[in-house]
């Protein structure tokens, strides 16, 4: 299992970055490059900005079992439909 973070947004990736480190999970924050994010744990993706450009990204990533955390409501459709959480 990995998790994968929406970041353009996220509140919570401290606390997620803390829980991951703690469970030895691996983890993918995916953000566009207007939005600031360093991690000594968490991998960071930076992409281009655009519409949806993070979201089809981390969709093209997840396999069964996979946990995104995000709050677009259009990537968790993808989510669920690719077998993850």
């Amino acid at each position: 299992m990995k998790i994968f973070i929406d970041a353009d947004g996220c509140p919570v990736i401290n606390i997620i970055e803390k829980i991951c480190k703690e469970k030895e999970i691996p983890a993918v924050a995916v953000k566009d490059y207007n939005h600031e994010l360093h991690s000594d744990y968490i991998e960071v993706i930076t992409l281009e900005q655009g519409n949806d450009f993070a979201d089809l990204y981390i969709a093209n990533l997840l396999n069964i079992g996979d946990l995104v955390i995000t709050n677009d409501m259009g990537l968790a459709s993808l989510v669920l439909g690719k077998g993850a959480n």
